[in-house]
Formats: structure tokens, sequence, C-alpha cells
């Protein structure tokens, strides 16, 4: 071996330690380096451009992917990632070209197999996407989890759109039995009763309120697909409103109120703070609204967890204004179960944890509409889709602010939330399960905890 050679091999060592430590910049000099020692090096070529596409840099990536295949003409996951290099530039027939290449050098490829239903879908082949997903799934292992199961949410999506929902039911379950989920029902039921006991309806009306009069803040709360996207990009519309995106703004202001409340002498809780410090919390909170809408009179705060910290909101922000969206229980836990139930969602990785996290999320609710004491306006999601115009005008009016006809249009336009023709027929989706929802009804019917 010559002394380049060892040279070169060293500096492949230390390049493979820069990707594996996400040291990408330090990774893509390197390689750049050895690819000008030695331009027929197919694997530095390779790994120089798979690098300069997980920096974003598509172009160069696509070059050096090019010159990898010049070199090595069977090289698999060449081929693969220059696929992805060209599908992520909207190069669908080059990139299909790409993966079929791939699939074609080594049929054992799940990732080829996968790449190429995606191809197939983005072009509306079904059916073909159907086999190629299929067909990865025999090949994937075991401990390809996640892979595992968006494919199975693929198909589920495939099979509910064609009306074939015992199908579609069928690869929900498969799919989250590649990854069970971890719901501690016991660890809910105490957090909401934690938050219950701590803000009481009597604890609420002896506590201190801040003196900040300030009607900016605007909480849009409810669980996910209960309408919040729709009534946001109707509110959004309008000129005096902002969207301030789902923050962790309200969260952070919990944790400094709890922190605040534990140097509290005798446990007293909210009661022991004082008005100072109701104002010291709340304005970084204000003025983060201010940063984000200097202009706008309101500030809409969609987190969607925001529902477990509107005790706060007497206390701190008592001139804010609540918009609790609401849909059938089970049309909710439905469009929830359609989704991969990830982080922070374990609950909704099974059907029956789902209408216990929603029957303790509506116990809560009810707590804060006879505790809170600040304007909170209840919105059906099936109202908002069948009469549209009378509930954007009671939702302008609840937030104080003039009709504008063009929240009106806003709900109409599709490209955040879909036609409203479409959402409307989603109404009632659960009946189509209904032989599949048992556990589900049971769990949200159940009167104890």
């Amino acid at each position: 071996m010559s002394k380049q050679q060892v040279l070169i091999r060293a500096k492949k060592k230390h390049a493979l330690a820069c990707v594996r430590s996400n040291r990408l910049p330090d990774a893509l000099v390197l390689y750049q380096k050895i690819c000008e020692q030695d331009p027929q090096d197919a694997e530095a070529w390779f790994m120089f451009g798979t690098v300069s596409g997980r920096l974003g840099d598509l172009g160069a990536a696509e070059t050096a992917l090019r010159h990898t295949l010049r070199l090595f003409p069977e090289f698999a996951q060449a081929q693969l990632n220059l696929g992805h290099v060209l599908e992520l530039q909207n190069k669908f027939t080059a990139a299909e070209a790409c993966y079929q290449r791939a699939v074609a050098i080594k049929p054992d490829s799940a990732d080829s197999h996968e790449s190429c239903g995606r191809i197939c879908e983005q072009r509306g082949d079904i059916p073909a996407a159907l086999q190629y997903y299929q067909h990865a799934l025999t090949l994937y292992p075991a401990r390809a989890a996640a892979r595992r199961m968006a494919i199975h949410f693929r198909l589920a999506a495939f099979y509910d759109e064609a009306g074939e929902y015992d199908q579609a039911y069928v690869q929900l379950r498969q799919g989250y039995q590649c990854r069970p989920g971890n719901f501690d029902r016991a660890a809910w039921a105490r957090r909401i009763d934690d938050i219950m006991r701590t803000f009481s309806g009597e604890a609420i009306a002896r506590a201190p309120r801040a003196g900040n009069c300030s009607e900016r803040p605007l909480l849009v709360v409810g669980l996910p697909w209960a309408g919040a996207a729709r009534v946001a990009q109707l509110l959004t519309a309008h000129p005096a409103v902002a969207d301030g995106g789902a923050s962790t703004l309200l969260a952070d202001l919990a944790l400094a109120c709890e922190m605040s409340c534990a140097t509290i002498p005798g446990g007293a809780g909210i009661t022991g703070l004082k008005r100072e410090q109701c104002d010291e919390l709340a304005q970084p909170y204000l003025d983060e609204l201010a940063r984000i809408a200097p202009a706008a009179s309101r500030v809409i705060d969609g987190a969607p967890d925001n529902f477990l910290h509107l005790g706060l909101l007497p206390l701190l922000l008592p001139m804010a204004r609540v918009i609790h969206c609401v849909r059938d229980p089970r049309d909710t836990c439905l469009s929830c179960y359609f989704e991969d139930g990830g982080a922070g969602r374990e609950y909704a990785r099974d059907l029956a944890d789902l209408g216990f996290y929603y029957r303790h999320y509506r116990r809560l609710m009810t707590h804060w509409k006879q505790a809170l004491g600040v304007p909170l306006l209840e919105v059906h999601y099936e109202d908002l889709m069948r009469h549209p115009e009378r509930v954007a005008r009671e939702l302008l009016k609840f937030c104080g602010l003039t009709w504008d006809a063009r929240c009106l249009a806003a709900l109409h336009d599709n490209a955040v939330t879909g036609p409203l023709a479409d959402a409307v027929h989603t109404i009632g989706r659960w009946q189509y399960y209904r032989p599949h929802l048992e556990d589900l009804q049971r769990a949200l019917a159940d009167s104890g905890k």
C-alpha cells in the first residue's frame, strides 16, 4: 500500500467518524479532499454526495452521486440515494428510474421497494404502490419498526380512501404492533386530578391577579383533529389576528409558576402568590406575543397541550380568551388513531387508551368551564362544517372583532386544511369502523377512573 493510499484510508476513517458523530460539515471537507486526491474513488464520491444531500446541497449531491455511478454503475445504494436526491427536487421520473435500477441490482432492498411505492403513489398508480409497499414489508426486518409502521399507515390510508375499512383497520393494528404503546393510564388520571386540585374553583377565586389588561392572548385548544386548524385558519384571515403557532410558551409559564409556588411556605399553592409575582410571570409571555406580531390585537396560541394549563389564565392573563374545539369523540379518537402515535402521543396507539385519555381530558375541560372565570367559547366541528358563516360570526364576536368576509373565504381555502366540502364528509366517519371500536366506546362510556 502506497503512502498516499495510507493517508487516504486514514482520512476516510476520520471522515466516517465525523459522519457518525453528526459533524457533517467536517466530514464533507474531508471527503472533498479525498475525491480531489483520487478522482476514481467511488466510495469517496458516494459519501461526498450523501453528506452533501444531508446538508441540503442537492445540486452537489446529484453531481457527486452521478459521478459515483459512472465509476461503479452497479452500486445499488448510490442509485437509491440519487433517487432520493432527485425526488427531493421533484424530478420524479428520473428518481423512479434510479429506484427501479436499485431494485434490479439488489432485489432484497426494502428501502428501494418502498421508494418505488412512494413514486407510484405520487403519480397516482395506487395498485403498483400497494404492491411495492407490501413487498417492502416482507423485506424489512422486525428491528426496522419505524419503517414497517410507516408503510402500514400508508396502506391503511389507501384502504380507507378506497372504502375497504376492515382492511384499513387491519393495517393500523399491524402498524401499532410494530411499536406498541406504553401509555400509563394511572399516571394520566393522577395528573388530571393534581391539576384540578391545584387549580380548584376555590383556589382560583382566592388567588391574586396580574395587573395586565392585554387581550392579545387567544388560546385555541382541543385534541388533534377536533377543528383547531380550521378555526385558526378562519381567524388569522382577519387583519387583527396573527397565528403564534404551537409554541411551548404556556407550558413554560406553567413550569415557572410551579417553581414559584414551590417556594411559598406552608404549601399555600397558587393562593400564596403575590400580585407582583403574577405580573413578573406573565410578562415574558406577553413580550413574546408582542414580538411575534406587534401590530396584532389577538395572537393565537395553538399548542395542543394548552388545555392542561388553562388554570394559569385567571391569575396571569386575566383578559385572555379560550376557544375550545370539540368534535364527536368517536371521530376525534379514530382520526388520532390513524396518525402515528409518536413521542408525547403514546395514548393514540391503542383505542382503549385513546378513550381513557379522551375521557379525562373532557373531565378537565368540564372543570375549567366551571372554575376558570375567563371567556371560553366551545366550537363544535360539526357546526363549523355545516354552518360555517354562523360559526364564523360567533367566533369573531367572541374575540371582540368586527365581521370580515375574508374569514369565511379562508375557511373554504384548501391550502392548509383541505376543501370544506371534503371535511363535511368526515362527520360520522367512525361509523365505517363501528365493528372495530368496541374497546373505544367502552372506554369513552366508562364512568369510573
